[in-house]
């Protein structure tokens, strides 16, 4: 218990997100220090793990309207729930993000003034990520585009894979949020790994992610991706 006091001291009503304790009369809340600390539509985000669990890709701009918030609120639920499968990605492979080109339309924070949003995969980059140990490589897309076709082909299926998801049902993405659609692509049709429960365990036991750090993710040049088990 995070007051010290004994488990048996405390009760908890079905259906309820906290922990009472009869000791030290204070209230213990479920989701405290877990990626779902300080929500306050829980249902708006157990919605959107239920559709992953189950194999629905939905846009933010659907779930907005489907559990009644903001877009902002929801575009805000699927990038966390994005960083909390990123750090589940151990097994995954290290690719170029300009293997993704022909699917990067939207625009982002990171795109440069007057520039088609692909520009942010040849503008040199500040990165802190591991992924990346050379910060100040500049990224050369097309000669990426030529050694996706030297790639294994379990590589080159989980890319077209993707693009081809991304196109039927996103039309486009930025390069600032690549990462956190692979991730969500691996989460909405790996049904081995991500079976039901699985989203929603990885996120009670993973530290509070914050607004700064959702709003200030950056996928980096090299990105992860996990390889279809065929």
């Amino acid at each position: 218990m995070i007051c010290g006091c004994s488990p048996s001291l405390t009760t908890h009503k079905r259906g309820s997100r906290f922990y009472t304790c009869h000791h030290c009369r204070n209230d213990f809340w479920l989701t405290s220090g877990t990626a779902l600390d300080g929500v306050v539509k829980l249902r708006a985000w157990l919605a959107a793990i239920f559709f992953k669990d189950h194999g629905v890709a939905i846009s933010a701009a659907r779930l907005s309207r489907l559990v009644s918030v903001a877009p902002s609120t929801a575009l805000n639920i699927h990038k966390t729930l994005g960083l909390v499968v990123c750090d589940e990605m151990s097994e995954a492979v290290t690719v170029s993000a300009s293997w993704f080109s022909q699917v990067i339309f939207k625009r982002s924070t990171q795109t440069p003034a007057q520039c088609h949003p692909r520009a942010e995969l040849v503008e040199p980059e500040v990165e802190s990520s591991p992924l990346t140990p050379d910060p100040s490589a500049r990224v050369n897309w097309e000669q990426a585009l030529f050694d996706f076709d030297l790639a294994p082909a379990k590589v080159r299926l989980a890319v077209s894979q993707f693009i081809g998801f991304i196109a039927q049902e996103f039309h486009g993405i930025s390069k600032k949020c690549l990462q956190l659609y692979l991730a969500s692509f691996w989460c909405t049709f790996d049904s081995i790994r991500w079976a039901p429960g699985a989203l929603l365990r990885a996120c009670l036991r993973h530290a509070p992610i914050r607004h700064e750090q959702v709003k200030n993710f950056v996928s980096p040049t090299k990105v992860l991706i996990v390889l279809p088990i065929l």
